[in-house]
């Protein structure tokens, strides 16, 4: 692929099309899954904030959890992954 190229991406392994990429990347856990997630942890706890953080305190906090436990970079922390982002989206709306 020549630089500037736009990205392909290989739908003979079934990984879909851009549009299916864009789909289910906005789409959003409902609230029992959020909770099932969570596993009885609070949103803040999981963060690793207090209940009083603003916005961008949040936001920061998701990121740099986010980064850590990625499954790209540590696959038993997968787990942890969606519990991260489970608690930011009870956190951001």
């Amino acid at each position: 692929m020549a630089k500037g190229d736009p990205q392909t991406y290989d739908t003979s392994k079934g990984f879909g099309n851009p549009e299916q990429w864009r789909k289910a990347f906005k789409a959003r856990m409902t609230d029992i899954e959020v909770e099932r997630a969570l596993n009885g942890r609070s949103a803040y706890e999981v963060l690793g904030i207090s209940n009083t953080s603003s916005a961008e305190q949040i936001k920061s906090a998701f990121r740099r959890k986010a980064l850590l436990y990625h499954p790209d970079k540590n696959a038993e922390s997968a787990s942890e992954f969606m519990a991260i982002q489970a608690a930011y989206q009870k956190l951001s709306v």
